[in-house]
């Protein structure tokens, strides 16, 4: 659904007609524009989706001061998401903060390649000395819908694009206050219970994927004849 299709069905489940007091579908568009943004922001932050991920690559140079440890995040990208981290053609292993300061003062000669990250800053430990690249992948911050045929990164995911309208609907009857808040209410927690949903079974999917060095099969020790208990899991010892 793009945002002309979520906003024709906000139209039809308020059943605004042209001269609604509340929303005029002649005159109001915006509102409901802002209250679907507002719903894929939320949908989207609520989980790392597989749908947000994103690459971004760029020329470090050195500028031979103190900032050289760290860059500050891709405006676009969300906070504490980039899970990978390459520069100069070398990947990097991420830590927590904690750690990162840890090893920082214990090891100050370290050449171990490690990154953290700290309120939207990127830090890369050794200090690259090099023009280089550096390549991280994270989740994107999805876009602001504008026009009607912009479409969200969630487009054809049937539970994500239900939530997104829950979402989008219950804001609109919290908006009407009264009696339709607690409906507006109930509105944005079914959306957030299918948002759950929706991750789950994603994960489950990719639970399925079998990783490059993984064993087709898993064998288990039924011969005991090494003294191995038959739960061992592992070759066959016929020894």
């Amino acid at each position: 659904m793009n945002l002309g299709d979520h906003r024709q069905a906000l139209l039809d489940d308020l059943s605004v007609s042209a001269g609604d007091t509340f929303f005029d579908p002649a005159t109001d568009y915006a509102i409901l524009d802002r209250f679907i943004n507002r719903a894929v922001k939320a949908i989207s932050n609520l989980k790392n989706w597989q749908q947000t991920q994103g690459s971004d690559r760029q020329l470090l140079t050195i500028a031979g001061d103190e900032t050289d440890e760290y860059w500050n995040y891709p405006e676009n990208y969300k906070t504490d998401s980039i899970y990978y981290l390459e520069y100069n053609g070398k990947r990097y292993k991420r830590i927590t903060w904690e750690e990162y300061l840890k090893h920082k003062r214990d090891y100050p000669n370290s050449t171990k390649k490690l990154y953290s990250d700290h309120k939207r800053q990127l830090f890369i430990n050794p200090r690259p000395t090099t023009e280089a690249y550096l390549e991280i992948w994270g989740h994107e911050i999805p876009a602001t819908l504008s026009a009607s045929s912009d479409e969200h990164p969630f487009n054809n995911e049937q539970l994500l694009e239900e939530a997104i309208h829950s979402y989008a609907l219950g804001l609109c009857y919290r908006k009407r206050g009264g009696t339709y808040r607690a409906e507006g209410k109930k509105l944005i927690n079914d959306a957030l219970t299918l948002a759950g949903e929706a991750f789950s079974q994603q994960r489950n999917e990719q639970a399925g994927y079998r990783t490059e060095n993984a064993e087709m099969f898993e064998h288990t020790d039924f011969l005991e004849t090494s003294g191995h208990p038959r739960t061992k899991r592992g070759s066959f010892d016929t020894c």
